[in-house]
């Protein structure tokens, strides 16, 4: 465990209150990422350690000749185990909040030189400052957070018939239920179309940054990108602790949520065929995926606009 506590230490050193520049902001949430998979592969360890416990304790109690001496040792060490896990898990909760603090405080520091970029950009539009716009929107990408799966069950909801139901209040609980599903929906295809419209700009960015290239390097005088021109999204996944290839993260989970709403498209049965043969989705490719999925969304949330009004 020497090396979790030497993690542990370097992340507590600094936190977002003492991170003053954008580059001690990056560097810490990259460390605090690294510190929370530490603890979350130590709670695995510790779960893991906990239930062969458990279980040498039930067979010392089944057993004909019980020791009791080392059933008492057991049930201590139970107690240590226990008090080392609700340790660790209020780690991991500290290293959440931290690590959504970072998210936070970057992505707004992003926004803002993108914005100022786009404002450059509509004065004269340049090959610079297209590669930076590309470079710190692939930043902004790497900190998106996951999309999580729809909490309104769509099973149930589609179960839903308010022409059956005679009782008033019941019919209001299941109105209210169903006005909430739409609202949670009405969120996520506005997150999916937020995300599409980032997406489609970054590819939209790098067409023109290889055409302006191919251009250059015709004329002969292209002499290499800038630091700000390079990629931050490739496919070795190591970023200084920052996940790599966001959109694949994403991609499961709206695999999941249209798999939730009814049965897939052959479009998404493609899309989990390359997630699962690649480790890596292209943004051309996730476009596509998002682009179903809103339809899928849209066509899911009329459906329970009609049950709403029978």
């Amino acid at each position: 465990m020497n090396w979790f506590i030497f993690i542990t230490i370097g992340v507590i050193g600094i936190g977002p209150l003492h991170a003053q520049n954008m580059e001690e902001k990056e560097l810490f949430y990259g460390q605090t990422i690294f510190a929370w998979r530490a603890s979350a592969h130590a709670a695995d360890s510790l779960n893991q350690r906990m239930k062969e416990n458990a279980d040498e304790i039930i067979q010392q109690k089944k057993s004909n000749q019980p020791n009791k001496e080392r059933i008492a040792r057991s049930l201590a060490k139970g107690l240590t185990l226990s008090e080392q896990i609700k340790a660790n898990q209020r780690r991991m909760e500290d290293y959440h909040k931290r690590i959504e603090t970072l998210r936070i405080q970057l992505n707004s520091e992003y926004d803002y030189i993108i914005d100022s970029l786009r404002i450059q950009q509509k004065r004269q539009s340049t090959s610079s400052i297209e590669k930076q716009l590309r470079y710190w929107t692939e930043k902004k990408l790497l900190i998106t957070p996951p999309m999580n799966n729809l909490s309104y069950d769509p099973v149930t909801l589609l179960k839903i018939d308010l022409y059956k139901i005679t009782d008033p209040f019941e019919k209001e609980v299941r109105k209210e239920y169903l006005q909430a599903a739409i609202i949670e929906v009405d969120k996520y295809v506005d997150q999916i179309r937020t995300q599409r419209k980032v997406y489609e700009s970054l590819v939209s960015l790098r067409k023109r940054t290889t055409d302006f290239i191919q251009d250059a390097y015709d004329a002969g005088t292209w002499t290499g990108f800038s630091r700000n021109g390079t990629s931050l999204i490739k496919n070795d996944g190591v970023n200084n602790g920052i996940d790599i290839n966001p959109q694949n993260v994403q991609a499961r989970t709206v695999i999941s949520v249209m798999r939730q709403i009814g049965n897939p498209s052959n479009i998404v049965r493609n899309y989990e065929k390359v997630l699962s043969m690649s480790e890596f989705m292209s943004e051309s490719d996730y476009i596509q995926l998002l682009k179903e999925a809103d339809k899928q969304l849209v066509a899911y949330r009329d459906l329970l606009t009609d049950k709403l009004n029978p």
